[in-house]
């Protein structure tokens, strides 16, 4: 299950910048001028750095599992919320929310991976 998640989350992180190859596509479909659409950028950005930092302190106090799953399933909700998006407002909140879910399944996966490794590795060294 874990490299299930693992992939998961590859799959989701990638998805995340193929939003920036559609931005002339959501100026043009939301009448938007080309300029305004940096705020779709900016909301992304702002949102996952504040993010990861409280994503980190969550999976310090409540693991990283449980952090890095909620971030996924918040950003495969995105995902799906952009089908049904209304107008370019909904699109810059949801820009948030996706940056929110790539900030919290990002922040624990370096201490989730390295606690991992280390397991691995303690297993190994028992083993022979």
């Amino acid at each position: 299950m874990p490299v299930l998640l693992a992939a998961l989350g590859a799959l989701l992180m990638s998805l995340d910048s193929a939003i920036n190859i559609a931005l002339p596509a959501i100026a043009e479909a939301f009448g938007v001028e080309p300029a305004a659409i940096r705020w779709v950028i900016i909301c992304y950005v702002l949102t996952y750095a504040l993010t990861a930092f409280v994503a980190g302190v969550l999976a310090d106090r409540f693991g990283p599992g449980p952090v890095f799953t909620a971030g996924l399933w918040l950003s495969g909700a995105v995902f799906i919320g952009y089908a049904f998006a209304p107008a370019y407002g909904t699109v810059l909140l949801l820009r948030m929310a996706q940056g929110l879910g790539a900030g919290s399944s990002t922040a624990p996966r370096p201490r989730w991976s390295r606690s991992r490794c280390r397991a691995s590795a303690t297993a190994a060294g028992s083993a022979s």
